[in-house]
């Protein structure tokens, strides 16, 4: 601030930067978000529906979160960590809702999650379908599918059964609704032999995915051992994206970018390949089939346009997309690029456009929005990034990776057309302390992008630079805007400290109000009420690491409370 007249003490000579901070006062109440379940979303009443709550007070004393049903408690009094497991008495409609209760005994009521309890035999996921526009998937009844992608390559081998439920379970209260799983894995775990396996890591029983390393002779008994868990996924409305096959160990290996190992899937068997998986797993709806994984094609584009032929030979109706690897050490690889497309990047084929980037976060914006851009519409997915704790020598990524990095993938990717898959570094390669490193800040936070997103009429979200006037955040990434189509309301995304100026005439509604929320926790701040007729400056509160602001209509969100406005339709499964 500059003072124009000497007043109160101050020189007109001499530039002040005034700092406003909320003071917290005894009497403040506490705030609370519910992290799960998610509003809008459906849950089989086989299965417990996992109560999960963010709760803080100003003071920093919460004394107790309560869940309630309907207006019940569904479960005890908890301490932080704000977390239980309900099982509803009956399939049918319910409201859930969290209540904190500080020590000075005031309390606070979240906003209500209403979920749809469903008989075992109504709780498929899938098999997904495109949107009308081509943006998303939906699942069996139409409903948004925002994919919240998880990294579990060797769960199908890696792991006992009952790890792989665990693991499963873990993810779905946490938020996410499809995991990546690589069936025929080269065994690059912790404590495994050099890998690769000749056929492909044997299961914790000890049966190889093949039989005498011939892709045309799956082995009947290890595939039985994946149905239960397919099962298990499909019951708490979670997708498999199956990855058949490494393409960079077993399709392409020892050649432009291959790794070590041999070539057991070629032109010659790779439909009788394909047609195995297509007419065994035909009536699993929840599964996405995924060719490529880890590879550049490196001339083999015919071997996965065979293993594609014979998927829809065997029966399968599935959904197919695209592992792509990235371009090491420049850059990401996506499948709007010849170099990772069997079908060239006009094609119609894929049902996705896919992308992974790595260490290089620096990418995700560019090449997220270049595959938004690209024609035909596609939902696009960033399938792998920079995992939580691994650790790089690159200038592009901090090392290890923390939770911050992880969040600001994901926030990256969705606010510029696109959808996330988390990574973290001892999962995906069963190295010890995996166990609770299933409980790591990232994955809690991914799968936070869909509670706070379910929340908002996210399938019209579009990204909007035009909403940006001026960003001041410094590092490798950008600060990222979307808008919804209609322009009723909008959110920015800040990937660290600094500040942003916005022209509000970029949306429709006269009079907005703004809030901060914390991608740590979903928490919210009021960042005060604006007309659209202005161009108005937001910086991040004190001692947060990142952040969204979210601007939307003023009273939308007591409207929506008080039940007279009209129910969003972000609500997802």
């Amino acid at each position: 601030m500059r003072v124009e007249k000497a007043s109160a003490g101050l020189s007109p000579d001499v530039e002040y930067q005034i700092v406003l901070r909320s003071i917290p006062t005894a009497i403040d109440p506490p705030t609370i978000f519910l992290t799960s379940p998610i509003d809008g979303e459906l849950y089989c009443h086989s299965e417990p529906v996992p109560l999960k709550a963010q709760a803080k007070d100003p003071d920093g004393l919460i004394e107790s979160v309560e869940f309630l049903a309907d207006g019940f408690p569904a479960s005890p009094l908890t301490r932080e960590p704000y977390a239980a497991d309900w099982r509803p008495p009956n399939p049918g409609e319910y409201v859930i809702q969290a209540r904190a209760l500080d020590r000075q005994g005031l309390t606070t009521l979240s906003e209500p999650a209403r979920i749809r309890v469903v008989p075992m035999d109504e709780c498929q996921v899938g098999p997904l379908q495109l949107s009308s526009n081509r943006r998303h998937f939906v699942d069996q009844h139409g409903r948004p599918f925002l994919w919240t992608g998880d990294t579990q390559w060797p769960l199908f081998s890696g792991f006992t059964a009952a790890e792989a439920i665990q693991i499963l379970r873990n993810r779905r209260a946490k938020g996410h609704n499809a995991i990546q799983v690589m069936a025929i894995w080269p065994g690059w775990d912790e404590g495994s032999p050099p890998a690769p396996y000749p056929s492909g890591q044997p299961n914790r029983s000890g049966q190889f995915p093949l039989i005498q390393a011939d892709a045309a002779r799956p082995n009947d008994r290890y595939w039985d051992a994946v149905e239960p868990i397919l099962e298990v996924a499909n019951r708490l409305g979670m997708v498999i994206a199956w990855v058949l096959i490494s393409g960079h160990d077993y399709v392409s290996p020892n050649t432009c970018q291959g790794g070590p190992g041999t070539q057991i899937v070629n032109e010659n068997n790779a439909r009788q390949f394909g047609r195995y998986f297509g007419r065994r797993f035909a009536d699993r709806p929840n599964i996405v089939w995924v060719l490529g994984g880890d590879a550049l094609l490196c001339g083999k584009a015919s071997v996965y346009r065979e293993i594609y032929a014979g998927l829809r030979e065997g029966g399968a109706t599935q959904p197919v997309i695209f592992h792509p690897s990235q371009d090491w050490p420049r850059y990401g690889g996506t499948t709007v690029d010849p170099r990772w497309n069997p079908w060239g990047p006009k094609e119609d084929v894929l049902a996705a456009w896919t992308i992974q980037t790595g260490v290089h976060v620096d990418a995700i914006v560019p090449l997220t929005r270049e595959a938004y851009a690209a024609t035909p519409n596609k939902p696009v997915i960033v399938m792998e990034g920079a995992y939580e704790r691994s650790v790089h020598d690159s200038d592009k990524v901090s090392s290890p990776v923390s939770a911050w990095m992880v969040r600001q993938q994901a926030w990256l990717t969705l606010l510029s057309g696109g959808f996330f898959t988390y990574g973290h570094d001892l999962l995906w390669r069963r190295a010890p302390g995996w166990q609770a490193a299933l409980d790591d800040p990232g994955a809690e936070q991914t799968g936070l992008t869909r509670a706070v997103l379910a929340r908002l009429d996210w399938p019209n979200l579009e990204p909007h630079a035009e909403l940006l006037v001026a960003a001041y955040v410094p590092g490798l990434v950008p600060a990222v805007a979307s808008r919804s189509r209609d322009g009723t309301w909008a959110m920015v995304y800040l990937p660290q400290p600094g500040a942003v100026t916005l022209d509000l005439s970029q949306l429709n509604s006269a009079s907005i109000g703004a809030r901060w929320v914390d991608p740590r926790n979903g928490l919210s701040l009021p960042a005060g009420s604006f007309s659209n007729r202005e161009v108005a400056f937001f910086g991040v509160p004190p001692g947060w690491e990142d952040a969204l602001l979210v601007l939307q209509p003023s009273g939308a969100e007591r409207a929506r409370q008080s039940g007279s406005a009209r129910r969003p339709q972000g609500g997802t499964r």
